[in-house]
């Protein structure tokens, strides 16, 4: 049991779980796989911003932090019809030194 609330919530700061929100900039190399399927690499930056509310009964306390971490990710496109295709993309995030795992499907047109 913490006895001083205080040190608990700086303690707990450090060890939160790393979401954020912001912009990435990237560049992509795509290498064709056949008719229709398309693989792709990315490499980049990620310009983000993250805000925490800590609190107790008594005590709270209002985090923010932000950085600018790089990214890289892969992905696989598939062809559906000459001008809509869908695709499925795995990336890593680092934010503060913690890498994050983002899985993402999607369509074009």
């Amino acid at each position: 049991m913490a006895t001083d609330i205080n040190t608990f919530l700086s303690a707990a700061n450090d060890i939160h779980p790393q979401t954020a929100s912001g912009w990435k900039l990237s560049g992509v190399y795509r290498h064709p796989l056949g008719k229709d399927f398309t693989a792709s690499a990315n490499i980049g930056v990620f310009a983000w911003q993250a805000d925490y509310s800590l609190s107790t009964t008594a005590v709270e306390r209002n985090v923010t932090s932000h950085g600018v971490d790089g990214l890289f990710g892969v992905g696989v496109e598939y062809q559906v019809y000459p001008e809509t295709s869908l695709h499925v993309d795995y990336e890593v995030l680092d934010i503060d030194g913690e890498n994050l795992s983002v899985f993402s499907l999607g369509g074009g047109y």
